[in-house]
């Protein structure tokens, strides 16, 4: 009788982890999260839940400054950036970018960010090289309006 209980307890739990597996918990909107991401053991992902579409940004690399100040980057395309922020006249970044970007002769890259925890935020950020050659940055951010629509994912 103990043997079957036990056998049907590790069945249940078997099954009730196989079933919550690979499925990604929302950790809310950037500017209200209701948990701070595990960056040590999950995965992470922005939804922009501007778009219809609600298109998916998976960070290439985060920086933790401390644990309630966390950036996460996106060296993604241009086609990518473009709907990183809204298509709204008023608020977006990403034609301003993309003319620094191409009017500016040392410009090295453009890349995304999205900072949760004490300071929130959504950036488009451009690097190039001054005049003696030292990598500098520019960046363009949402307005804080905006951050509602980005949506901290995690995948552990």
């Amino acid at each position: 009788m103990k043997a079957s209980a036990l056998f049907s307890g590790l069945i249940f739990a078997l099954v009730s982890t196989t079933a919550t597996a690979g499925v990604w918990q929302s950790l809310g909107r950037v500017n209200g999260l209701i948990a701070m991401p595990n960056t040590q053991g999950c995965k992470h992902r922005i939804v922009n839940n501007y778009w219809s579409s609600k298109p998916a940004y998976y960070p290439t690399s985060v920086n933790t400054y401390s644990a309630s100040n966390i950036e996460f980057v996106f060296n993604v395309d241009l086609a990518a950036l473009q709907t990183l922020t809204s298509n709204s006249p008023t608020y977006s970044v990403f034609k301003s970018a993309l003319t620094a970007y191409s009017t500016t002769a040392t410009a090295k890259s453009l890349s995304g960010s999205v900072s949760v925890g004490q300071f929130p935020g959504v950036a488009i950020k451009l690097s190039y090289a001054d005049a003696n050659g030292l990598i500098q940055g520019r960046g363009w951010g949402v307005s804080p309006l905006e951050l509602s629509f980005y949506e901290l994912q995690e995948l552990c």
